[in-house]
């Protein structure tokens, strides 16, 4: 694992599993639009995985998150989702 900070707001990750019989290689990374908005995105090349978040932080007690899942690399295996959380 190894994580890199690219400027003050953009930090890069990447993970590799060679071990095993099925070895993983993941590239992520974090930007931090401003104080209440952050985008998270992460590839799975091995297992051909793709998923983004956009958290916002409304106030002190509430966030919504906007997410997307894509297996395989496939638009046909797209999944949104919206989560709000409270307290």
């Amino acid at each position: 694992l190894g994580s890199f900070k690219v400027d003050k707001d953009l930090t890069g990750a990447v993970r590799a599993d060679l071990g095993g019989k099925s070895p993983e290689i993941q590239v992520g990374g974090v930007y931090k639009c401003n104080s209440n908005t952050s985008m998270k995105g992460k590839i799975n090349v091995s297992t051909k995985a793709l998923d983004f978040t956009v958290k916002q932080s409304l106030d002190k007690n509430m966030k919504v998150t906007a997410s997307a899942s894509m297996k395989d690399f496939s638009p046909k295996s797209m999944v949104f989702g919206v989560k709000a959380t409270l307290g």
